[in-house]
């Protein structure tokens, strides 16, 4: 892997398609990094989420679709006061950011 992510989890973006399908996930995985899976379509990612555990050591709740990681936290039912501030993955770039419900602030 090229770099570091100093985090126990991230949230990928595109995860459906492109890069994010075609390995980074995996290889997020491998690491032990607990995977969080961002896509328009869930069908893709709930298959995708299928595949990241098959290939790597990942526990299965270390990989989670954006979706179910919003409603653990609680963050659908309140999505002002309920945030999240994780390392998101987008364009192959990690940025630092606050989930909002489905709101998010990248911050430099």
């Amino acid at each position: 892997m090229v770099g570091t992510i100093e985090s126990d989890a991230v949230i990928v973006t595109g995860a459906s398609s492109g890069i994010g399908r075609e390995g980074v996930n995996v290889t997020l995985a491998r690491e032990g990094i607990d995977v969080a899976l961002a896509a328009c379509r869930e069908e893709r990612l709930e298959e995708l989420a299928d595949r990241v555990e098959s290939e790597t050591d990942a526990e299965e709740d270390a990989i989670a679709t954006y979706r179910e990681l919003i409603d653990t936290a609680g963050a659908a039912d309140d999505p002002v006061t309920e945030d999240l501030a994780v390392p998101i993955l987008s364009d192959g770039e990690v940025h630092r950011t606050e989930f909002r419900g489905f709101r998010t602030e990248y911050r430099d």
